[in-house]
């Protein structure tokens, strides 16, 4: 692997048809980890043309006064990927069983699709798990 694609692979930006394994990956952790709100394999089959996809993970750690569902919101638009090049986006979002996904964050976060491109389809998946306690997780997967 040269250099230019070991640093792409490093922040989770994988090329076409020479990043199988990865997308598999991708794939696979998108289907095992959404209980609640499916993904099937089949919907993801476009990956695997795809020209390029862009993997995004955010942990909430709110700042004082500010939720959850904020901390991640402030976290992407500080990643600055707003690019209405992307064709299609798939969101993950994780929170605890003790801790589930409210109504009002999840209409918080349903208006992030729209801060990365308006015109995109999205797939959406939900799921719980025990490691997060009162945190949330959002994986954004954009392909082009």
């Amino acid at each position: 692997m040269n250099e230019k694609d070991r640093i792409l692979q490093e922040i989770g930006v994988f090329q076409g048809y020479q990043w199988k394994a990865e997308i598999d990956e991708i794939v696979w952790m998108l289907i095992k980890e959404s209980q609640k709100v499916l993904f099937e394999k089949e919907d993801m089959s476009y990956l695997y043309q795809s020209e390029r996809i862009i993997r995004y993970r955010f942990y909430s750690y709110p700042k004082e006064g500010e939720t959850r569902v904020e901390s991640i919101i402030h976290e992407l638009i500080e990643s600055n990927i707003s690019d209405y090049t992307y064709t299609h986006i798939a969101m993950l979002i994780q929170t605890s069983k003790k801790y589930p996904l409210m109504m009002y964050e999840f209409n918080k976060l349903a208006e992030i699709p729209s801060m990365i491109n308006p015109n995109a389809p999205l797939l959406l998946g939900m799921g719980e798990t025990q490691g997060l306690g009162d945190k949330m997780f959002v994986m954004l997967v954009l392909s082009k």
